[in-house]
């Protein structure tokens, strides 16, 4: 579903044809560092809450829609265990549609939704929401502030299994490159 759901906006944002089919499209990538909040959410029994820092990592794709706005797609990984994803508890956030609303020649906030996968024992999926700013360093460089929200479910839905959610919350500052 998530994978589907991906590759309809990407095609939809890729081959529209508006008044600003005739802009370039660019790339940007990032790294940074998030704090993490986690709440797992279990009817039968109470699970703690954590809090972890955690690498993190930005790809995206942004094509100018007026002179203000950009809209685009993108990805962001927060990284637990980078070599082996399985059973890792990465989590990985895929900006369906991301909009960038220029404030000033330096400044611009963001907002975005999309859908999310958590890497545990079983596939977990779910939605999320996320909001930042952009303060421009140079014409490629920019530092990003970001807070996101994104809950997966994580019950086993081929046994009897209750109905289980994990609830992340992060804020992320990252440095990205404009390509």
């Amino acid at each position: 579903m998530v994978k589907y759901i991906t590759i309809i906006t990407t095609l939809l944002v890729c081959f529209t044809r508006p008044a600003w089919a005739n802009e370039e499209w660019f790339f940007q990538a990032g790294a940074g560092v998030s704090a993490v909040w986690q709440k797992e959410r279990d009817p039968t029994r109470e699970y703690p809450t954590h809090t972890e820092a955690r690498p993190s990592v930005q790809l995206q794709l942004h094509r100018q829609i007026s002179e203000r706005l950009r809209l685009g797609v993108g990805v962001e990984a927060l990284i637990s265990d980078p070599i082996s994803w399985r059973r890792s508890e990465n989590l990985l956030m895929f900006r369906v549609a991301e909009l960038d609303y220029a404030l000033s020649h330096h400044w611009s906030a963001s907002f975005y939704g999309g859908v999310a996968r958590y890497y545990r024992e079983l596939p977990a999926y779910g939605y999320g929401f996320g909001f930042g700013l952009n303060y421009w360093l140079a014409p490629n460089w920019s530092l990003s502030a970001e807070l996101n929200y994104t809950s997966t479910d994580t019950s086993n839905n081929w046994v009897d299994d209750p109905y289980k959610r994990d609830d992340f919350a992060w804020g992320s500052t990252t440095l990205r490159y404009r390509f």
